[in-house]
């Protein structure tokens, strides 16, 4: 969502600034998009990672709290048919 709002504020200016006006440096905003899209691009790998290798250590700790040690309250299906 951010990164879009980034993308569309910078085709604005381009539009608006470099096409109609012919005027406007394009360096500082062309900065500000590459650098909110490379923060966006930093978020989503340290979320990606979170999620590949922390999540299951996470889910590893807490699981025997949830789930009963003890085999009697699952629920046991035979291979009878």
């Amino acid at each position: 969502m951010i990164a879009s709002v980034s993308a569309s504020r910078f085709a604005y200016f381009v539009v608006r600034e470099r096409l109609f006006r012919r005027k406007g440096q394009l360096l500082p905003p062309f900065l500000a998009h590459t650098g909110v899209a490379a923060l966006m691009l930093l978020m989503l790998c340290c979320a990606s990672l979170y999620e590949a290798f922390i999540s299951p250590y996470v889910l590893e700790r807490i699981t025997p709290m949830i789930v009963p040690a003890d085999s009697s309250s699952l629920l046991v299906v035979s291979d009878h048919l």
